[in-house]
C-alpha cells in the first residue's frame, strides 16, 4: 500500500485548503513491477526539465491531463487498487467539539453520550456544524493551544449552550454546561505534549485520524489477498513519522483482540466497523523519488482534493475533471465495506455525488 497526502494543514484545521486526503494503491506483489511500469512510463512521457518529481500541479496542465487519466487507467489494468479518505476540515472541527466537550469521561455532564454512540455523535456533529462559522473558528484556534486558550473554549462553549437551547436539543445543552464546569479537566485530558515526548500539534492533527481511517479501508481491501500480510508505505514526512508509527502499532494491537468480537457480530449479522488493523503488519516513510507508486499516489490526492474543492465551490468541472471524478468518486457511494471513506458533510457529499448520477459511471468504476 502505497499513499500519500494533499492538503496537510496539520493542527491549523481551517488553511486555504478545505480538505485533508489520503489516497493511494494497494498492489499485489506480483502485480508490482507492471504497475510501476506504468508509473515510470508516465513520468517518462512528461519529461519534466532536470528529472524533476511530478506532482499534481505539474500533471494537470491543460496539455498533461489526458495522459494523467490514462496513467490511471493503466495502474487499474496492473491491478493497482486505488483507496482514499478524505476529511472535510470544517465539519472536523465540529466533530472535534463532539469528542473534546462531551467526553463523558471528562465531561459528567455528558454521561447520556457514551464514546461508542457512534451514531447519535455523528447526527450532534451534524447539528455543531451547522452553528455560527465564528464558533468553529474560535475553537479551531483554541485548540491549538488548549492550556493557552481556557476563555476563548469557554467563550465557545457558552455560544454552544445557547445554540443549543435554541435547537431544542436540551441534552445537548446540558452537555455543553457539563463541559463548562468540567473545562479545567477536559483541556487537562487534551495536553498531548506529555505523551512519548511528543507534542500537541502533532497528535492533535487530523492526520492522525486520516491515516487510522485509510489503513482500515486497506486493511478490509487485503481481506481479498492470500496471505494477508500487508506493507504500508507513506511519503516521506519527518514531522509525524513518530505519531503515525505510534499509531500504527497501537492500531495493529487492537485489530488482533477484536477480530473474534467483529466476527461475531457479523455472523449475527449486526453491522461493524472495523475495529483496528489485522492485515497490516509494516510501516514505512520512504522517499517518493525512488518509489514511483507514491508519485501516483500524489497525483490521485491532488485530484481527489482539486475536484472535491470545486464542488464545494460550487465551480463546475471540466471534462478532464469530471473524467477524474469519475474514476474516484463513486468508490464512497458503496456500503460499509467499501474502499473509500469521508469525514464530511453528508448534503456536500451527496451534491457532490449527485454531480455523477446522469453520466454511465459503471465502465468507468
Amino acid at each position: 500500500m502505497f499513499c500519500d497526502e494533499s492538503g496537510n494543514s496539520g493542527i491549523n484545521y481551517l488553511d486555504t485548503d478545505p480538505f485533508l486526503v489520503l489516497a493511494g494503491f494497494v498492489v499485489a506483489g506480483g502485480a508490482r513491477r507492471k504497475a510501476e511500469a506504468a508509473v515510470l512510463s508516465f513520468v517518462e512521457d512528461l519529461d519534466l526539465p532536470g528529472g524533476k518529481e511530478p506532482k499534481f500541479r505539474d500533471v494537470w496542465r491543460k496539455s498533461r491531463r489526458a495522459r494523467t487519466l490514462g496513467m490511471l487507467r493503466e495502474l487499474g489494468q496492473a491491478r493497482a487498487f486505488p483507496v482514499f479518505y478524505f476529511m472535510q476540515k470544517q465539519f472536523a472541527v465540529a466533530g472535534k467539539v463532539v469528542d473534546v466537550l462531551l467526553d463523558p469521561l471528562h465531561n459528567p455532564g455528558s454521561s447520556w453520550l457514551p464514546t461508542t454512540a457512534l451514531r447519535e455523535r455523528q447526527r450532534l456533529t451534524q447539528l455543531v456544524y451547522t452553528v455560527r462559522d465564528d464558533v468553529l473558528r474560535d475553537f479551531a484556534e483554541a485548540y491549538k493551544d488548549p492550556s493557552e486558550n481556557t476563555p476563548v473554549f469557554r467563550s465557545c462553549i457558552e455560544r454552544l449552550v445557547e445554540f443549543a437551547e435554541l435547537q431544542r436539543e436540551p441534552l445537548l445543552a446540558a452537555g455543553f454546561r457539563g463541559a463548562l464546569d468540567s473545562l479545567d479537566a477536559i483541556i487537562e485530558a487534551e495536553d498531548y505534549d506529555s505523551i512519548d515526548d511528543g507534542k500537541h500539534a502533532e497528535y492533535a492533527s487530523l492526520n492522525v485520524p486520516a491515516l487510522m481511517q485509510f489503513m482500515r479501508k486497506c486493511d478490509m481491501v487485503l481481506d481479498m489477498y492470500r496471505p494477508k500480510q500487508g506493507t504500508l508505505v507513506h511519503d516521506e514526512q519527518s514531522q509525524f513519522e513518530r505519531v503515525f508509527k505510534f499509531y500504527v502499532q497501537m492500531s495493529q494491537g487492537i485489530g488482533v483482540g477484536h477480530s473474534e468480537l467483529e466476527g461475531v457480530l457479523d455472523s449475527q449479522g449486526m453491522a461493524v466497523d472495523r475495529i483496528g488493523v489485522r492485515n497490516i503488519h509494516r510501516f514505512s516513510m520512504r522517499d517518493s523519488k525512488g518509489e514511483p507508486l507514491l508519485l501516483a499516489a500524489d497525483c490521485l490526492a491532488g485530484g481527489i482534493a482539486r475536484v472535491l474543492k470545486l464542488a464545494l465551490e460550487g465551480q463546475p468541472w471540466s471534462d478532464a475533471e469530471r473524467e477524474f471524478a469519475e474514476l474516484t468518486l463513486p468508490a464512497v457511494m458503496g456500503n460499509r465495506e467499501a474502499p473509500s471513506g469521508y469525514y464530511a458533510d453528508n448534503q456536500f457529499v451527496a451534491e457532490t455525488l449527485g454531480r455523477l448520477v446522469d453520466r454511465s459511471i459503471g465502465a468507468s468504476t
